[in-house]
């Protein structure tokens, strides 16, 4: 879901959507612009025109950035293509942060309870445009699928609802307003450690900030605390220090705090996860007799039934399954995620698994939630189905080029490609993709592709993307 979206005007978007299309294609011509965005070639032009201007601005030089020729938009070859992408970001980043909707947002989600007084002098808005603005806010939620919603008593105004989804709605936002140009570039090993522990504190302060507040959450968690407590003994998060008064006062409010705490954590810093963190967890879960873990081991051993898997999928995917299913559950990341219309199965592999699933946890979780949880395992778990199942699709390379060119191309094939993946045969009537740079009669049930020039970077992307669809299509 673009939240980003929710908050620009129409001509914000248009212009964030058409630096993208530039910068995807670095040549691209106005009408497909202007189909592209809805709209006509005459306001296509008049937007290039501003952005030449904001760039210029950001810059602080006068080159044009955004030149049409021949109804071309072409991209300087002098100008790297970071420069676009910095000033898309921090485009996107000013827009944001400059909207009135999302200043009054963070102001509540930031607060969680202010009276119009303060809000009007802190923005410097009327109390009747501060109103107007509340109400775009709750249409923002009702849109979104958040619950919550901003509640107006005698004396304040205050953020209500769902309180995890409260904290979610904060991350996101939080993240959105802080997501520039500025570290862009930056990618070494040092740097994504800041980024990482940016992450973590601005989690903390958001649950700490709660927590002060009284706003606490109430979930009831029993199932799902045994296998948590298998989690807390392999990643070590450092809450009882900053948090420890909240279990003499109350113990359950302290573990359930605790919990949503980790899945937050290891949700959006995926990386508490060692590769081998299943099978480490492995001996405890199986024994657990809870109905979270039962249900689990039946579906995966439906899985390992229907296509004969070894013991080490079950050993290695009960941990992901269940964490998915809690984080699912629980958490209900799911108003940041995919949109129900975004889900495509990749074959019919994926979709029986995703359906078994789906009947199996009728009536457990919302539908929307569900879909989207059936959709993710089924995923998972196909990949490493993928492994076993894979059916190597079979190429011929049929060239008028010299021999030496198709050496080259077939090593060039195999070093993209595993065996499991692609086979190179010799003769035409074997193959299922003939690759040529001249025509030649096929069979019905092989497809043609042209390859235009073994030197052309743009050739091989094009026969890459051919491959990867076949691939696909044929497992």
């Amino acid at each position: 879901m673009e939240l980003w979206k929710k908050f620009l005007t129409m001509k914000e978007i248009k212009k964030i959507k058409l630096i993208e299309e530039i910068i995807n294609k670095s040549e691209v011509s106005v009408d497909y612009l202007a189909k592209k965005l809805s709209t006509t070639n005459k306001l296509i032009r008049g937007l290039l025109t501003e952005l030449n201007i904001e760039q210029k601005q950001f810059y602080e030089d006068s080159i044009e950035y955004y030149n049409i020729e021949n109804r071309m938009v072409r991209l300087p070859k002098k100008i790297s293509e970071d420069t676009y992408t910095i000033f898309y970001l921090y485009l996107r980043k000013k827009y944001l942060n400059e909207n009135p909707t999302f200043k009054i947002l963070i102001c509540f989600l930031t607060n969680r309870e202010l009276t119009m007084q303060q809000i009007s002098h802190h923005l410097n808005y009327s109390y009747s445009y501060c109103y107007k603005l509340i109400s775009k806010v709750n249409n923002f939620f009702k849109e979104t699928g958040y619950d919550c919603f901003i509640y107006k008593n005698k004396y304040y105004l205050q953020i209500r609802g769902n309180e995890n989804q409260i904290r979610l709605l904060s991350y996101m936002i939080i993240t959105l307003a802080n997501k520039g140009h500025e570290n862009y570039n930056n990618y070494s090993y040092a740097n994504i450690s800041v980024s990482n522990t940016t992450k973590f504190e601005n989690i903390l302060k958001i649950f700490s900030s709660a927590i002060k507040k009284g706003y606490v959450l109430k979930e009831n968690i029993d199932e799902e605390l045994a296998i948590m407590d298998i989690i807390y003994k392999e990643i070590h998060l450092g809450f009882y220090k900053k948090f420890g008064y909240l279990n003499l006062k109350n113990s359950q409010v302290y573990e359930t705090e605790k919990m949503f705490f980790y899945l937050f954590i290891t949700y959006y810093l995926p990386e508490h996860f060692s590769s081998d963190f299943g099978r480490k967890v492995y001996a405890n879960l199986k024994d657990l007799k809870n109905t979270i873990v039962l249900k689990s081991t039946e579906i995966l051993e439906w899985v390992e039934k229907k296509y004969n898997l070894p013991k080490e999928f079950h050993e290695f995917y009960l941990f992901h399954f269940i964490y998915i299913y809690i984080t699912m559950n629980k958490l209900c990341p799911k108003i940041t995620m995919l949109e129900d219309n975004m889900i495509s199965y990749a074959n019919s592999h994926v979709e029986n698994i995703s359906r078994y699933i789906y009947d199996s946890y009728q009536n457990e979780m919302p539908q929307q939630t569900l879909q989207l949880f059936s959709f993710r395992v089924s995923e998972l778990l196909y990949s490493y189905i993928y492994q076993t199942l894979i059916n190597p699709v079979k190429i011929v390379i049929y060239s008028t080029c010299c021999s030496d060119e198709v050496i080259l191309f077939k090593n060039a094939i195999n070093s993209l490609y595993s065996s499991k993946s692609i086979l190179i045969v010799e003769q035409v009537e074997d193959a299922e993709i003939v690759i040529s740079d001249s025509l030649i009669k096929l069979k019905p049930n092989q497809t043609f592709f042209y390859f235009e020039d073994f030197h052309c970077t743009k050739s091989w992307k094009k026969l890459c993307e051919f491959i990867q669809m076949k691939i696909i299509e044929k497992n």
